[in-house]
């Protein structure tokens, strides 16, 4: 299963809990309130931090919202904090099944590259250096493509040309630019079919080079 669907399961799979919890709701021992079960919060409440710390990151701002709705305690089982915890969980969920969120389109993007930089790995550990040099320079082609489109000041172009324009916003340096157009060099050569301008070993740095930089930029 591929994460985007994990994480979709993940995500309905905790709203029918929530509907579960809803459905425990009684008078608390005042008779002022509303209790829910309390055992069946706790474990909700914590599925679904993991859950949007994985999606947003521990700095979100949907991550605190969630933890500042909570602070009634860890055994706080009051209808009215549930239904706070509820509405952030519902917006978080519907940010996610709007497909509006960055995050989640750079971790679709990093277990795609991811595959790829293996089946490059595969290529080249059978003795074909060519085929995994193109494969490893496409991945890094469109992991550049991809954080253009995220720049709205930046244009999708030639390689080079995204190259230069990331380096002067200043998202890489211009000594990791260098390595980046290296990197493209051995991909044209592979795509032009001079193999002999580059060697096994250039490709294995390469698909190790290239893996960190998805791994640092899509995450």
């Amino acid at each position: 299963m591929a994460e985007l669907d994990r994480i979709q399961k993940r995500f309905n799979e905790l709203a029918s809990f929530a509907i579960e919890i809803a459905g425990t709701s009684r008078p608390d021992s005042d008779g002022i309130g509303e209790i829910v079960d309390n055992e069946q919060l706790v474990e909700w409440r914590t599925s679904v931090k993991s859950l949007l710390n994985r999606v947003f990151g521990a700095e979100s701002p949907t991550l605190s919202s969630f933890r500042d709705a909570a602070k009634g305690g860890l055994y706080a089982d009051s209808k009215s904090t549930f239904d706070h915890l509820h509405a952030v969980f519902k917006s978080a969920k519907s940010d996610f099944d709007g497909g509006y969120l960055f995050e989640v389109r750079n971790l679709v993007h990093a277990e795609v590259f991811s595959d790829e930089l293996e089946q490059a790995e595969h290529f080249l550990n059978q003795g074909y250096k060519v085929p995994a040099a193109v494969i490893a320079g496409t991945v890094l082609e469109t992991t550049l493509r991809e954080m253009c489109e995220q720049h709205p000041d930046l244009e999708v172009a030639k390689t080079d040309r995204m190259i230069a324009d990331l380096a002067k916003k200043g998202v890489f340096n211009k000594m990791y630019a260098d390595q980046l157009r290296a990197w493209m060099k051995t991909r044209n050569s592979a795509a032009h079919g001079k193999p002999d301008e580059f060697h096994d070993n250039d490709v294995t740095r390469m698909i190790d080079g290239i893996r960190d930089f998805v791994a640092n930029q899509m995450s």
